[in-house]
């Protein structure tokens, strides 16, 4: 079993949602992801700004 996380990932200059997610390993497609950060699609990053990232991890019962 799996959860999604919301994780906060720093752009790097030029860098667009596509080439970020693989960088981080988002759960999410571009699409999900600019609608997530309100941004379209096809932006690119100046560098330095935080996205919202989709993160899958294992459940671990008890867990904070």
């Amino acid at each position: 079993m799996t959860i999604t996380q919301l994780r906060i990932a720093t752009a790097r200059p030029e860098e667009d949602l596509a080439s970020l997610g693989r960088r981080t390993g988002s759960a999410w497609d571009p699409s999900h992801a600019a609608v997530y950060n309100g941004i379209f699609v096809n932006h690119r990053f100046r560098g330095g700004e935080s996205v919202k990232i989709a993160s899958v991890t294992p459940y671990v019962p008890g867990a904070p």
